[in-house]
């Protein structure tokens, strides 16, 4: 009878500033940013909070797995485990021994079930915590009525593993305002003509909206049937391109998660996890699989008695919060 075994896919720490530093001082009062210490400093600080109980990102933030993404997981076996610091996920696999000389071997994991190309999981993130604006430092939005997005992608290489943003220190900032509900708010000024379209990812135009500005915000509604086909269904949730233009002129166009459901029930956001990141940074640490697609990067070296002589982990990514310490 075979075992089942379960490997680490990847892992998410949510690392917010203040609570971590006011933690470790063991104060009140919370100083020196966590984010510009050094890896050693940064790792003194997370075992002391952790080994106290003094740090629990799942206090003041409430993460599940959208609805298509509970049934992803059902489909490849992928389990979603909470701690400390976030949450971890471990799917089935199949293990692979190969001998190393000695008596030693490697052991390869691949997926049990392979995830067909273009799969990826996402997590709605909301705030319980009433300060939080207050203890963090983040942006409200400005042009568009949008939330958070934090997403593995990394196509243009923007972004620094392991963190989740492009932002100074990799902490989230107004870059990362790429979840939109189809109805979207545009600032503008009165008189002025806001013309949006929304487009497939590969810039085909999907819808055009345009209209004259009676205030300070115009509202468009970029969710509609396909008018060509009787009866069908609204545009669905996911990732389009957005243009919006005032007056004719504006920036090219931006991507972003649209979802009018997830952005009724989020007061904060989205994360997004794709198997195959496009990353084109060195030895690519956004992607969550390597060797194509069919190994996770989780791995072992075992030698002759028995005895792991070295591991190498899963991608642990960071959600960064930057503390209000004024």
């Amino acid at each position: 009878m075979s075992s089942i075994i379960y490997a680490r896919l990847f892992e998410v720490r949510i690392l917010h500033d203040y609570y971590l530093m006011k933690a470790y001082k063991e104060s009140s009062v919370a100083s020196d940013s966590f984010f510009l210490k050094n890896a050693n400093d940064q790792e003194t600080v997370l075992k002391k909070v952790l080994k106290l109980g003094q740090y629990n990102a799942l206090d003041f933030f409430e993460i599940k797995p959208l609805e298509n993404t509970k049934k992803i997981l059902e489909q490849l076996k992928i389990r979603v485990i909470p701690n400390q610091l976030g949450f971890f996920l471990g799917m089935e696999v199949n293990a692979t021994k190969t001998p190393a000389g000695g008596g030693a071997f490697n052991i390869k994991y691949h997926p049990k079930i392979a995830p067909p190309s273009g799969t990826h999981l996402q997590f709605s993130i909301n705030s319980k915590d009433t300060d939080l604006y207050k203890r963090a430092v983040l942006p409200q939005p400005a042009t568009l009525n949008s939330r958070f997005y934090f997403s593995n992608k990394n196509e243009q290489g923007n972004k620094t593993f392991p963190a989740l943003s492009e932002g100074s220190s990799g902490v989230a900032d107004v870059s990362d305002f790429n979840f939109l509900p189809f109805r979207i708010s545009v600032a503008t000024s009165i008189g002025k003509t806001i013309k949006a379209t929304l487009a497939d990812t590969n810039g085909s135009a999907i819808i055009t909206k345009e209209k004259l500005a009676t205030s300070d915000r115009v509202t468009l509604n970029l969710r509609q049937p396909n008018t060509y086909v009787q009866d069908a269904p609204f545009t669905q949730d996911g990732i389009y391109q957005l243009t919006v233009l005032e007056n004719n002129t504006g920036p090219p166009p931006d991507t972003h998660f649209f979802s009018d459901r997830y952005f009724d029930e989020s007061n904060f956001g989205i994360l997004d996890f794709f198997f195959d990141a496009n990353d084109v940074a060195p030895n690519q640490p956004y992607n969550l699989l390597e060797n194509n697609g069919k190994d996770l990067k989780t791995k072992k070296n075992i030698d002759a008695v028995g005895t792991i002589t070295t591991t190498t982990k899963h991608p642990v990514f960071e959600l960064r919060l930057k503390g209000n310490f004024s």
